[in-house]
């Protein structure tokens, strides 16, 4: 069987992280981070105090911060289209919370739906992982792109 009809048959609760490690947006990033390299994990889903999926926190969200750019290193290299996405940025470089640092509103995909439109999205949202929800919309798990590459090609 060629890894393609393999992939075109696969669920994403068959291969994702079931109950991942996640964190609250009023948690500290040294946390994260700690959490992060301790774990060897790329992202972690955050979650409000209602325990909703409010957003994501990767290693390039804290990589970011650790460039520590100024404000008018930021503006002068006209990357930016307005300032309200330049604050946003440097927001993220200065916070020290997770809401402060984190993407927000992430890319999902339920657990009932397809690996094949799990990495689709994930290549053309250009993300390496995607929380899961079930049809409540509640976080049960975290797909990768490894875990689609593990599925496709073996641990070889």
């Amino acid at each position: 069987m060629s890894a393609m009809n393999i992939i075109k048959d696969e669920i994403v609760s068959d291969i994702m992280t079931k109950n991942p490690e996640k964190v609250h947006e009023k948690q500290c990033i040294d946390e994260v981070a700690c959490i992060l390299t301790k774990k060897e994990i790329n992202a972690l889903p955050v979650l409000n105090k209602e325990d909703e999926l409010v957003g994501i926190i990767t290693l390039g969200d804290l990589l970011l911060k650790a460039t520590r750019t100024p404000l008018f290193d930021m503006w002068t290299t006209g990357i930016y289209d307005n300032t309200e996405d330049l604050l946003k940025e440097y927001k993220k470089i200065v916070g020290t919370d997770v809401k402060d640092v984190m993407s927000k509103h992430p890319f999902t995909v339920k657990e009932s739906e397809l690996v094949s439109r799990a990495a689709t999205v994930m290549y053309r949202r250009k993300v390496k992982q995607l929380p899961v929800l079930d049809d409540h919309g509640n976080l049960v798990g975290i797909i990768t792109a490894r875990d689609v590459i593990k599925l496709l090609y073996g641990n070889s």
